[in-house]
């Protein structure tokens, strides 16, 4: 489960701060980071992170051996 956090948030963290951050860059330290977080969370609980496990369903949750078998 973390590599598939690091898949959601690094590229999001990057494409926050490449459109985001100039916006809130002048802001002071507290709320530009309560707003950067704001929007990392919000976007990976309702956008990133289903696509991501998605993806990555096999992976996360594999079907085990005695499922599969057919007795």
């Amino acid at each position: 489960m973390a590599l598939a956090t690091f898949f959601g948030v690094f590229p999001l963290a990057m494409i926050l701060n490449l459109t985001l951050g100039p916006v809130i860059r002048e802001w002071p330290f507290v709320p530009r980071n309560a707003v950067f977080n704001a929007a990392v969370v919000a976007l990976l609980s309702w956008v990133v992170m289903p696509v991501v496990t998605r993806l990555l369903h096999g992976w996360l949750q594999p079907q085990s051996q005695t499922k599969d078998r057919n007795p």
